[in-house]
């Protein structure tokens, strides 16, 4: 398999994934190749208006993996986008139409029939190998029976045969041998039983499909609500960082959580969820979409438990990692299929394998909005947290987290300060004698013109700055106070940056 390559990118990989999926990734590639734009050209021509509020516009390392077809599905905004910047304009009705089908067969193709398990072992077979067990346990029972009389017994007359104890003791290792094989058969048999069988239960659900008309009617709903999840998104980002009360405690993981405050974030994700789309509750359900009355359940590990009499049989299930920064939305009808039998002291059980097969996915492994100080090494967290004093604490942050967006949430945990965002505004005037740049989302030009991301409210990123020299080529530059300045690379001199 080979890769293609774009002058000044990243090497391309071959679109993995399901044959749509790869068609529509396929498909992006060819326009940027024809357009003669890298993966970078290309953001750098991306705005605002391909990407409405509250998405932002993707890293250059978010936008490789969609072109890989990680996530592509989720990402509708990005498709267009490409299509708009690349499509000249004669053919670009025509490459809108094209990029809108091959979304549509991509997402389609993401629930994929089972295929039928294969026949199972019968009782008979297990029945076989308990037979050839038992008679080969009698048999080394026989002849340790006869080893033992021959070490133990009186010789009265002729002395045994040493011959004849050599081919007892050869005969005893054989049956031994025997045993342990059977045994091993017999317990291959039992597991290829227990897989088959949940293997078969994920089949059926799939070889014969039930007409759901609410399900299809929630899915409508929170698709016009939410085409690419990025509100659900949104949602999670301000549930964990209310959970997380950093301004306060200074809390950032959900590892710092108490076991009660863990419980309690799926209720706070419901609250938040609710206002954000205007969801109601209705007696006996947590919400009501559209005309229908659905559950709701989180899980910060995709464990979902449930209750089978559960009030309402149709049920909104969320998971979230914000470790990972992905998160999944889907619904599932409760049937005694969907649950395994078992049930704990409350009453609940968990999905069965048939019914995790039978989640219709809104988002799958979408993008969660980073937790700038989870992705960041603990030994520069803790570097950062032995700061004494708030302003001391963000001007560490921001010395050790560059390039990357540093969110609210985590700026207020490490400032630990009701005004941790004017923080900011002092860390940016200090750190200018280290050569450090401090964006916002005001500074949205000097962003795009570093071919860096853009910046939403509450979002900042440092960068180091140096003055362009004869080495630098072609490197994207800015003026300040007179000279042209780059990104410093790790072996270019530190310097005083003049005020903007």
């Amino acid at each position: 398999m080979t890769t293609g390559r774009r002058a000044g990118g990243r090497p391309r990989s071959v679109p993995a994934g399901a044959a749509e999926v790869a068609e529509l990734a396929g498909f992006l590639r060819t326009m940027l190749d024809e357009a003669g734009l890298t993966v970078e050209q290309a953001r750098a021509r991306f705005t605002e208006a391909h990407f409405p509020r509250p998405a932002p516009i993707p890293a250059v390392a978010t936008i490789y993996k969609r072109l890989r077809g990680e996530g592509l599905v989720n990402a509708g905004h990005l498709v267009k986008a490409i299509v708009e910047v690349c499509a000249p304009p004669g053919r670009l009705a025509a490459e809108r139409e094209r990029a809108d089908l091959l979304l549509s067969r991509a997402r389609t193709s993401q629930v994929a029939p089972v295929a039928p398990a294969p026949p199972s072992p019968g009782l008979d077979d297990c029945r076989v190998h308990l037979t050839q067990l038992a008679e080969a346990q009698r048999g080394v029972i026989a002849l340790q029976e006869e080893l033992f009389r021959a070490k133990t017994e009186p010789q009265v007359e002729e002395p045994r045969d040493n011959g004849e104890l050599s081919r007892a003791l050869e005969e005893l290792a054989v049956a031994e041998r025997e045993r342990r094989a059977v045994a091993a058969e017999l317990s291959s048999a039992r597991n290829e039983i227990r897989t088959l069988k949940g293997q078969l239960a994920a089949a059926t659900a799939h070889i014969e499909p039930r007409s759901d008309p609410e399900m299809d009617l929630v899915e409508r709903e929170l698709r016009r609500l939410d085409p690419e999840g990025t509100r659900f998104g949104a949602v999670l980002r301000r549930a964990f960082d209310l959970l997380y009360d950093g301004t306060r405690t200074g809390r950032y993981s959900p590892e710092q959580l108490h076991r009660t405050e863990r419980t309690h974030l799926s209720t706070v994700i419901l609250v938040e969820l609710s206002r954000e789309f205007d969801l109601p509750p209705v007696e006996r359900s947590d919400l009501r979409i559209g005309s229908v009355g659905v559950d709701f359940k989180f899980s910060l590990r995709g464990t979902w438990t449930v209750r089978e009499e559960a009030a309402s049989p149709l049920v909104l299930l969320v998971t979230a990692d914000d470790q990972r920064s992905t998160f999944s939305v889907g619904l599932l009808r409760l049937t005694p299929d969907a649950l395994n039998p078992g049930r704990n002291k409350d009453g609940k059980t968990t999905i069965s394998a048939a019914g995790r097969a039978s989640i219709r996915y809104l988002v799958r492994d979408g993008a969660l909005p980073e937790n700038a100080l989870l992705q960041t090494p603990a030994d520069d967290v803790a570097a950062i947290f032995e700061q004494a004093g708030g302003q001391a604490r963000v001007n560490e942050l921001f010395r050790r987290v560059r390039g990357r967006k540093v969110d609210r949430a985590s700026l207020c945990a490490v400032a630990m300060q009701a005004d941790g965002v004017k923080r900011v505004r002092d860390a940016r005037r200090q750190l200018s004698r280290e050569g450090l740049l401090l964006l916002g989302d005001r500074e949205f030009g000097i962003s795009a013109t570093l071919g860096l991301p853009a910046l939403g409210k509450g979002e900042w990123m440092s960068v180091r700055l140096t003055r362009r020299r004869d080495d630098h080529e072609d490197v994207p530059s800015i003026s300040l106070g007179g000279d042209d300045w780059v990104l410093a690379g790790p072996d270019d001199p530190v310097e005083e940056l003049p005020s903007i």
